[in-house]
């Protein structure tokens, strides 16, 4: 009777020891810029990219100034010669309007985005759900994009 009441225990132990556990990223600290860590690995959405840089006392990066940019530019050309795409801390919270003019927030503190570096063009809401903003390894300058949130990308922490 004792060993029945052992089982289940033991199930769930296994059963722990078996699932799987996702891995705390690497942060690569950026070469010329050394406030921003960079993870590379494009696996994430922007919801999991948020959650891991809190998970190491540090927020995905709000880039308030054209200064804050062009350092993060300079960290970001380590990167040109394998294209990534990297999540930024900001987002439209989940408004619908396609109006390139929408306010996106820094989702840390709460302040509406003052500074920009869009692509042309952007941000397009493109079918209604593009809300997070990330920088564009595909367009000259890693230019922001709006995006679908549930993408997987890098991200940048600072």
């Amino acid at each position: 009777m004792k060993i029945v009441k052992f089982i289940p225990l033991h199930i769930c132990i296994v059963a722990t020891l078996l699932s799987p556990v996702r891995a705390v990223p690497t942060l690569e600290r950026a070469f010329d810029a050394d406030a921003f860590y960079i993870e590379v690995d494009q696996s994430y959405n922007w919801f999991e990219a948020s959650h891991e840089c809190a998970r190491q006392g540090k927020k995905l990066v709000e880039v308030k100034d054209g200064i804050k940019n062009g350092a993060l530019l300079i960290a970001l050309n380590d990167y040109i010669g394998n294209p990534k795409n990297f999540w930024l801390g900001a987002n439209d919270e989940y408004n619908t309007k396609k109006d390139p003019n929408r306010p996106f927030y820094w989702s840390s503190t709460g302040d509406r985005v003052t500074f920009t570096y869009w692509a042309i063009g952007q941000p397009d809401n493109l079918g209604g759900n593009e809300h997070c903003v990330h920088v564009w390894a595909n367009v000259d300058g890693f230019k922001w994009n709006d995006l679908d949130c549930t993408t997987k990308l890098g991200f940048i922490c600072e």
